[in-house]
């Protein structure tokens, strides 16, 4: 394991935090803007019901007006309360519009956030994974200077006795006069 590796291993789990930490913001950021459109959307809702209420009263004075004698005033006040609930139909269809474009919104930060939410348990997976992998790549690391050091002192002693052999052995070749064999060794 090189210390490339362990510095790699580093910055991926800094980037993991920081990625954590921005994906953190942004769920609290659409979560404040989901509350206040939630109270818009309820409170648009209210309004359409009152709005549907005086729509529903206009509609029972028309009918009692037109029960009740004619006269000027009477065809006067008619039209202003047809003028009137003419114009309470159009803010009740924009009210609705509005609830339906609220209630869209909503649901689309809703999505958004059930996705956030999604990734951000997956990159806090994916950030305790890295951070054991980290431990264990750290823990070989101090493991392997050890580990090299004692290769080496094997490595010296098994040159120094190999040189001693190589030496008995051109001895033991010169002692029996095999001179060829002596002095390969």
């Amino acid at each position: 394991l090189t210390r490339a590796e362990q510095q790699q291993a580093t910055a991926t789990q800094a980037l993991y935090e920081r990625v954590l930490r921005n994906l953190s913001q942004e769920r609290r950021m659409l979560q404040e803007r989901l509350a206040p459109m939630t109270q818009e959307l309820t409170q648009s809702q209210r309004g359409q019901e009152m709005l549907e209420k005086q729509v529903a009263v206009l509609s029972r004075e028309r009918e009692k007006a037109k029960q009740r004698p004619q006269g000027k005033e009477l065809k006067a006040a008619l039209a202003i309360e047809r003028d009137h609930v003419a114009a309470l139909k159009k803010a009740a269809k924009a009210a609705q519009q509005e609830q339906a474009r609220l209630e869209r919104d909503r649901q689309a930060l809703q999505a958004t956030l059930t996705k956030l939410e999604t990734r951000f348990e997956r990159l806090q997976e994916e950030y305790r994974a890295s951070t054991e992998e980290n431990a264990t790549l750290k823990s070989r690391v101090d493991r392997t200077p050890r580990d090299v050091h004692r290769m080496a002192k094997q490595h010296a002693r098994l040159l120094q006795e190999t040189t001693d052999m190589h030496y008995n052995l051109g001895v033991v070749f010169t002692k029996e006069q095999r001179y060829d064999q002596a002095k390969a060794e």
